[in-house]
């Protein structure tokens, strides 16, 4: 069976959703099965459910022309916006079990400061506060590690970026705003504990270095020169543009959220409550859980989770009253 008769007789490559090989046969699932031609004596074609399955000779063959047009790819921007979600998710996927022992920590000490079990002078209060903490005031440090681990780079030498950017004499060069040199060029005192969009940036930014110095260099400098580049030139960088960048996005981010709910937080709520079940449907979560996680870890609440309990008890009603 040829490529082209087999594919006008599916109803043209429009018609089919995805395909692939299993056990040397190919299956195709159909978009709209009325379209599809073949006789029912064709002893090469089944048909099951929305799958027609081809176990002819030239499953292979057709396969291969049906990758080479990358059908796949068809939807570009629609799979484009699920890997993007899909990396926000990884990287934040590996540290959500440090941010829900650390959030259980914190409300256990709230708790014993309610019932006078602890008071805010004692050292045990102190410590194990400081503990409830490390993860949110070190979030850039664990950000830079599972993000350089998604990229495929080192992720030690993501997480040296981070941390020249949270190191104390960095952090005591000024008050926050100030403006002091580096190389005789000017940069501005930003806080980088707890936030999320500069690291983030300066790991993709090392990427594309890291994988230029990977193929350029020979092997006796790459141990040497590509962590060097993490400090010399993504950390400047960083300092420079990514960072004030970064920062200024999150807190533009934050403002207007704290904007539209002072202007009506009934009507904010009911947006946000009304869509965060299409938005988890979407993904779209993903883009908005590092707000909520951001705005956690520099205020110490977040506004925009309790409305999201709205949709949560109206799944609840539904199956409640389905039931």
């Amino acid at each position: 069976m040829k490529y082209n008769y087999f594919l006008q007789k599916i109803g043209g490559i429009e018609n089919i959703k995805r395909f692939e090989m299993r056990n040397n046969k190919l299956f195709t699932e159909i978009k709209d099965l009325e379209k599809v031609t073949f006789s029912q004596d064709v002893s090469e074609i089944e048909l099951f459910s929305n799958f027609l399955i081809y176990d002819g000779d030239k499953s292979q063959e057709i396969h291969q022309k049906l990758k080479e047009i990358n059908l796949n790819n068809q939807n570009k921007e629609e799979i484009k916006l699920n890997r993007i979600f899909a990396f926000i998710a990884s990287l934040f996927g590996p540290i959500i079990p440090a941010l829900a022992g650390s959030g259980i920590l914190r409300g256990i000490l709230l708790i014993s400061l309610q019932f006078g079990i602890l008071n805010e002078e004692s050292t045990t209060y102190l410590i194990l506060n400081s503990a409830s903490n490390v993860v949110f005031y070190f979030l850039p440090i664990f950000l830079a590690f599972t993000t350089s681990n998604k990229l495929g780079i080192n992720p030690i030498s993501g997480a040296l970026i981070a941390g020249a950017l949270l190191h104390p004499n960095i952090v005591n060069l000024g008050e926050i705003g100030d403006v002091v040199e580096l190389f005789n060029l000017p940069i501005v005192i930003i806080s980088y504990s707890s936030t999320i969009i500069p690291i983030i940036l300066a790991i993709l930014l090392y990427y594309f270095i890291y994988n230029f110095l990977e193929r350029k260099l020979p092997d006796s400098l790459k141990d040497i020169v590509i962590p060097l580049s993490a400090l010399l030139l993504v950390f400047p960088i960083t300092l420079y543009v990514i960072g004030p960048l970064g920062y200024y996005t999150g807190q533009f981010l934050a403002n207007m959220i704290s904007f539209l709910i002072e202007k009506s937080g009934l009507f904010t709520g009911m947006i946000v409550g009304g869509i965060w079940a299409f938005c988890i449907a979407l993904g779209l979560n993903w883009a908005i859980n590092p707000i909520m996680i951001n705005n956690i870890s520099t205020m110490g609440y977040d506004f925009i989770r309790p409305f999201t309990f709205a949709s949560n008890f109206s799944v609840l009603g539904i199956a409640v009253g389905v039931f």
